[in-house]
């Protein structure tokens, strides 16, 4: 837990740990394809550091409810969740 605290507080942005393995971070006034280029380094370090994780992003250009990003960002890491499910599966 302590190294992914690590690897995320090294990203420009805000970072809250929601509880147990649950962190969210607010990435703002930042493009989406920055964002995308953030995923995938979050990513990378966690992989360099053998830890297994599951990203959902969730970008918006217009006013939206928090509530309403923060649901896509959510169903979007579930769904990365059951595809790595899958992937493991088809080994």
């Amino acid at each position: 837990m302590k190294r992914v605290g690590t690897i995320l507080q090294s990203s420009e942005s805000s970072v809250y740990r929601l509880g147990g393995d649950e962190f969210v971070l607010f990435l703002e006034m930042m493009p989406e394809d920055a964002c995308e280029r953030m995923v995938c380094q979050i990513e990378a370090a966690c992989q360099k550091e053998s830890i297994s994780v599951a990203i959902g992003l969730a970008w918006s250009s217009c006013p939206e409810t928090i509530e309403a990003l923060w649901q896509r960002a959510d169903d979007s890491m579930y769904e990365q969740k059951r595809q790595q499910k899958t992937d493991l599966l088809d080994v």
